[in-house]
């Protein structure tokens, strides 16, 4: 038997259906609209539960792509013309251009992530984790149940639809991708990637801002305190990352929700919706609902399309 097949793979309910569906969240919706495109992207490859037949060294290989290593009990390796043993609770990440020999033995199985990561503009490609030795490739996990948690979901996900959804694999890999990277010292990660997560957060808590004022109409002192921001870096994020200053951004946000309700929500009045977004009256609502979709609402009211 060659080393090549050593490896063997194998919210409370609201009490009417207006208010059900006003506390439903649009964050997923909205990012879609984000002018500029990810700055990292994470594809899995593939991944194996791995437990070797015999006692035997795999072949020596450089690696082209990531690989994250959990071992169920430990597992040892030569890792850049290193010896490393990797312990239960701990994982090991190999980076592309990597030195790597296996040391499998029937006792050491383990679960295996093959992933490649695209930073857009980075000439040449750099690696997530920077400048590091071999004993730094390995991070500590056992404090860290959601990794876990992931992990567990991703397997059941392959293993209950025949390979697994692309789609949903590749989705639940995202989570587990970011889970691992934060398990290392940040002093270590890609400032690129870190930029990146923050960019990302910062996104989310600005999305969370505009939906916590469906119903009124903040100023920007108010907007910038619960981002802690400035005023410039709150208009930056918003039109940078939406195409609309944060007021409008705001706007925007609530006539895109007054448009869902209308198309889905047929026995609603324009005036209760118009004092669910916190508009003084419907006469402005509806002004305000004109100027961005040009129509009326009323035109909208239970049609069975959005346009939008």
């Amino acid at each position: 038997m060659t080393s090549e097949n050593i490896k063997q793979s194998a919210e409370t309910p609201e009490k009417d259906a207006f208010s059900s569906f006003f506390s439903r969240k649009l964050s997923n919706d909205f990012r879609t609209i984000s002018a500029k495109r990810l700055d990292c992207k994470i594809f899995m490859i593939d991944c194996q539960q791995v437990f070797p037949v015999k006692k035997q060294d795999y072949r020596l290989h450089i690696h082209q792509e990531y690989e994250v290593i959990i071992p169920h009990r430990i597992y040892h390796c030569r890792l850049n013309n290193t010896e490393l043993t990797v312990n239960a609770g701990e994982l090991l990440i190999l980076q592309p251009g990597d030195s790597h020999q296996d040391h499998l033995d029937p006792d050491e199985s383990y679960n295996s992530f093959r992933f490649s990561c695209q930073m857009a503009d980075l000439l040449p490609v750099e690696n997530i984790l920077k400048d590091i030795t071999p004993e730094q490739h390995i991070s500590i996990i056992r404090d860290n149940p959601s990794i876990f948690k992931i992990c567990d979901l991703l397997w059941d996900e392959i293993n209950n639809f025949s390979g697994g959804r692309f789609l949903v694999a590749n989705g639940i890999f995202q989570g587990f991708f970011w889970e691992i990277l934060f398990s290392y010292d940040k002093r270590l990660i890609n400032e690129n990637l870190l930029n990146e997560a923050k960019k990302q957060s910062e996104i989310r808590k600005f999305l969370d801002v505009m939906h916590r004022h469906l119903h009124d109409f903040p100023d920007i002192p108010k907007l910038c305190r619960e981002m802690g921001m400035s005023r410039s870096a709150l208009s930056r994020l918003s039109v940078d990352n939406f195409g609309h200053p944060p007021l409008r951004m705001l706007m925007y946000y609530k006539m895109q929700y007054a448009g869902e309700c209308l198309h889905c929500l047929p026995q609603i009045t324009i005036k209760e919706l118009s004092d669910k977004l916190g508009f003084s009256n419907q006469f402005h609502f509806s002004k305000v609902y004109k100027r961005f979709f040009n129509v009326s609402p009323s035109k909208h009211l239970g049609k069975h399309k959005s346009g939008f």
